[in-house]
């Protein structure tokens, strides 16, 4: 029977930790969530939409009814956005799923393999719906994903290779509402 996405059933799910793994992070996307053990292993369950919870097949919608490991990946961070999840393990940032860019028009999605974007320090993560940026310790946000709407505040609408530094607005965080980017100064 299929459920609907995000539907966890009619029980309430256990989450309580009686020993280890324990959860030391966890990322709520549109469909799926992701979560980091205390052992840096990332399960993820939910609606497996185009690769969002890192397992073969991101091309054949299915439900993944309990946390299942997301094979080769290590982490101390996760988020979640739409169909995409990315995590951090020190200085580098993997990302799989879905996150729409385009490059001269040929639409490239990151598949349920993860794949390592970024190499270099990151003070915090923000994954959203098709686009994902880093805060580096200096105060620059790089993004990367989609910027059909100008999401990753590029003057032009064309998405980057790999995450792109932003200009220093002096950014302290950043947090992704519903379709927009919210920054604080």
């Amino acid at each position: 029977e299929w459920k609907r996405p995000a539907q966890l059933g009619e029980e309430p799910v256990d989450v309580s930790c009686a020993g280890s793994p324990c959860f030391q992070d966890l990322a709520i996307g549109t469909w799926h969530v992701c979560a980091v053990t205390d052992d840096a292993r990332v399960l993820c369950w939910g609606f497996q939409s185009e690769g969002a919870t890192g397992q073969p097949a991101a091309h054949t919608p299915t439900f993944v009814e309990s946390p299942t490991e997301v094979p080769g990946v290590a982490a101390e961070r996760v988020e979640a956005g739409g169909s995409n999840s990315c995590v951090q393990q020190g200085d580098e940032l993997t990302c799989w799923g879905y996150l729409n860019r385009e490059d001269d028009g040929v639409d490239i999605t990151l598949r349920a393999e993860p794949e390592k974007l970024l190499q270099a320090p990151i003070a915090q993560l923000a994954v959203a719906e098709r686009h994902m940026c880093v805060l580096q310790p200096d105060g620059i946000p790089a993004c990367y994903g989609a910027n059909d709407f100008g999401q990753l505040g590029r003057v032009t609408t064309r998405p980057p290779d790999y995450p792109e530094d932003l200009p220093d607005l002096g950014f302290a965080s950043f947090e992704f509402l519903p379709s927009t980017t919210v920054s604080h100064l």
